[in-house]
């Protein structure tokens, strides 16, 4: 990584040593994002845990890991749902075998996760997509691929039950995942 002016590939991503940053590769530029908030981090973890749990045979769950794209393109999902190959080994996922990929909008992140990522996973074939947005009220926006187009057509906008049938048919009350809501979630 030491030429100036010189695309990244997956392999100088690879090296970078671990400091609790993502580092992400788009088109041979690396960017870098700062740890996520508590905020963030809550939604993903309650997220990542109800897919998981919910998930049917063949598919599991997973939260932060690397989808290797391309020689120059790597991203690193909020939480995704993938065929259950890619829990068992220690390597990137590919969009292969990424069924949902979703992005939790925070302050830094909007345009990346607004407008950059769904069109880069789009591009990948990735089938579906959430969008989760936490101001003013958490709401989940998912998508779905349209083939014919390559880009993401929206399927719907929640803010109380997340009612999709892709990956599988899935009701997800938005309380289980929402921090300022969930306590009482739990309790009901």
């Amino acid at each position: 990584m030491d030429q100036p002016g010189r695309l990244l590939t997956i392999d100088d991503l690879d090296a970078i040593p671990y400091d609790g940053k993502r580092y992400e590769l788009i088109d041979g530029v690396l960017h870098v994002s700062p740890a996520p908030t508590h905020p963030h981090q809550a939604v993903s973890g309650f997220l990542f845990s109800w897919l998981f749990d919910n998930a049917p045979d063949g598919m599991t769950a997973a939260q932060a890991i690397d989808m290797h794209v391309s020689r120059f393109k790597s991203f690193i999902p909020d939480v995704l749902v993938a065929v259950r190959a890619g829990e068992t080994r220690d390597s990137p996922v590919t969009p292969a075998e990424v069924l949902l990929a979703v992005e939790i909008v925070s302050p830094g992140s909007r345009p990346m996760d607004r407008v950059r990522k769904p069109r880069h996973y789009a591009q990948a074939g990735i089938e579906c997509f959430w969008r989760i947005e936490q101001e003013p009220e958490l709401t989940v926006h998912t998508y779905t691929l349209d083939h014919s187009t390559g880009t993401y057509l929206p399927t719907g906008s929640f803010t109380e039950v997340v009612a999709v049938e892709r990956p599988w048919p899935i009701k997800l009350p938005v309380a289980l995942i929402d921090p300022g809501k969930r306590r009482g979630a739990i309790r009901q």
